[in-house]
């Protein structure tokens, strides 16, 4: 029973966490309109709104058939895919002045968007997941939130480091992709084999999201001005 209540609550909870964290994100607008962080605004709505279409599609069969050619919801993801990893490299490429992370920030940025042609020959993005971008864009994307997370540790004056949004977001992303991207690879070689599935994996999935938005807020929340655009690490 307690299960069965906490997986209701997961499911029921993740979309309007999206939007909660899209109030306090432009609640806190003032303390970040100026730098590259004010964009991600615009990605919170754009994710509230891919995840509630997608809940749509599959929750009611006459918007099904008003998008019969997303039924499947991959090409929806897909799209958010490409456009939250390229954004988020954004954002961690502008606060950065080390020359040879940014150099490898450049690579990365490059080198993901060759996976996302190369996935395209292997999988199709209207129907399928694209494997390959997710886990590419995924281990770049912890090989920056890592690199800043040990540059923040590396400071002395911690009230200061918590009360940058930059290092909160780092904490949630890298949280979300260490447990996420096994459950991408799990969920390929479901697809090629046909394993078996518990419960509980969709369950982490949902425990992971809350736990990334959770930290995203905390940060809007203890975030202050002046915001650097531009550390050294």
């Amino acid at each position: 029973m307690e299960e069965s209540l906490m997986r209701t609550i997961l499911e029921m909870g993740y979309i309007p966490l999206y939007a909660i964290t899209l109030a306090v994100a432009l609640w806190r607008y003032p303390n970040y309109f100026d730098t590259p962080l004010r964009f991600v605004p615009i990605l919170f709505l754009y994710t509230f709104l891919n995840e509630l279409l997608g809940a749509l599609i599959i929750s009611d069969e006459n918007i099904a058939l008003i998008f019969s050619d997303l039924a499947d919801n991959s090409i929806i993801y897909n799209l958010y895919t490409i456009i939250s990893y390229l954004y988020y490299y954004y954002v961690f490429w502008s606060f950065s002045k080390d020359h040879s992370f940014l150099r490898n920030i450049r690579y990365a940025a490059l080198i993901f968007l060759t996976s996302c042609i190369i996935n395209v020959f292997l999988q199709s993005f209207a129907s399928d997941s694209q494997t390959l971008t997710y886990l590419v864009g995924g281990c770049f994307l912890l090989y920056c939130t890592i690199s800043y997370l040990r540059y923040f540790i590396s400071l002395p004056q911690q009230f200061i480091i918590k009360q940058n949004f930059l290092f909160w977001m780092s904490l949630g992303l890298t949280l979300f992709y260490i447990g996420y991207l096994p459950i991408k690879i799990f969920w390929f070689f479901k697809f090629i084999y046909g394993f078996s599935e518990s419960p509980w994996i969709r369950s982490i999935h949902l425990i992971l999201i809350f736990a990334m938005y959770i930290l995203f807020i905390v940060g809007f929340i203890r975030m202050r001005r002046p915001l650097s655009r531009a550390v050294e690490m």
